[in-house]
């Protein structure tokens, strides 16, 4: 990554798989490791949150691009 680029802001699914990645909510045990994988569990997990359980990551998506409006402001992509 060029010292010029700037990252988009992350999407509520996106800050949710970060979590889940970080927090183990998929066990290592399981053996799953690629990234591909673990999206389409993650995926799985995120459509059987309810309504209010998204609430929180689209509030949290919606303050990272707040956040990022006033760092970079302009921003196209």
């Amino acid at each position: 990554m060029s010292l010029t680029h700037i990252p988009r802001p992350r999407n509520a699914f996106i800050l949710f798989r970060s979590h889940a990645v970080s927090t183990n909510l998929i066990p290592r045990d399981l053996g799953v490791t690629d990234h591909k994988n673990i999206s389409k569990i993650v995926g799985e997990v995120w459509r059987g949150l309810s309504s209010e359980e998204r609430g929180v990551w689209e509030l949290m998506a919606e303050e990272e691009k707040r956040v990022h409006r006033e760092r970079w402001p302009g921003y196209k992509y």
